[in-house]
């Protein structure tokens, strides 16, 4: 190799090592900017930011409530569930302080009349979203009824109604509603359990 070919591959190595220094030095930006960003709760629409956070949330940062050591207990039957008291739960896009009692999740004072459990997973339960804001403690401010939220993260059908019927405030007198991601408000039977129970829709009266 004469020395006009070895000047020419030290210059080929040498843009190789700069541009491979500059990509670097792009995608730490890029990676920072994207997990600053998502830590603010700010997702700009674009497609390389955006794609960043997705990998960064669901791989890195996501926390799950049931995950949560302070947050549930362990069950002989249902596995875990929901430790009584407050119970942190942030997120990248919201901060929340779930609260706990025999009833359930709290929804408020409960108004003197008959009863409506909401059953479901993590949409009923109110992933996000602080006590007020749940679809039950909206449901009793709409229906001027006591509502407990009974809903659990992860919960399937036969956990939610093992629950339901485990919990002494919603045997009697009490109308249950299911709220899952597939199974909205929708009448279903289970036939599962020992026992026979029915999920109903909420019947305005």
């Amino acid at each position: 190799m004469n020395s006009t070919s070895r000047k020419r591959l030290v210059q080929v190595l040498g843009i190789a090592l700069i541009a491979l220094a500059f990509y670097a030095m792009l995608s730490a930006m890029v990676l920072a900017t994207s997990l600053v960003l998502l830590q603010k709760g700010i997702t700009p629409d674009l497609p390389w930011i955006s794609s960043i956070q997705k990998n960064l949330y669901m791989k890195a940062t996501r926390s799950i409530w049931q995950h949560q050591v302070h947050c549930v207990d362990f069950d002989d039957e249902l596995i875990y569930k929901p430790k009584i008291g407050p119970c942190q739960f942030n997120n990248a896009e919201f901060k929340t302080t779930l609260n706990f009692s025999a009833e359930g999740r709290f929804t408020g004072e409960k108004p003197a009349s008959t009863g409506i459990a909401v059953i479901g997973d993590s949409h009923a339960m109110g992933w996000g979203v602080q006590d007020e804001e749940t679809f039950a403690a909206l449901l009793q401010k709409m229906t001027r009824r006591p509502v407990y939220n009974l809903a659990v993260s992860s919960y399937g059908t036969v956990r939610e109604v093992m629950r339901l019927k485990n919990l002494a405030c919603c045997t009697k007198s009490t109308r249950s509603s299911s709220s899952t991601a597939k199974t909205t408000l929708k009448r279903t039977r289970v036939a599962t359990l020992p026992v026979r129970m029915k999920t109903t829709r909420i019947l305005k009266k």
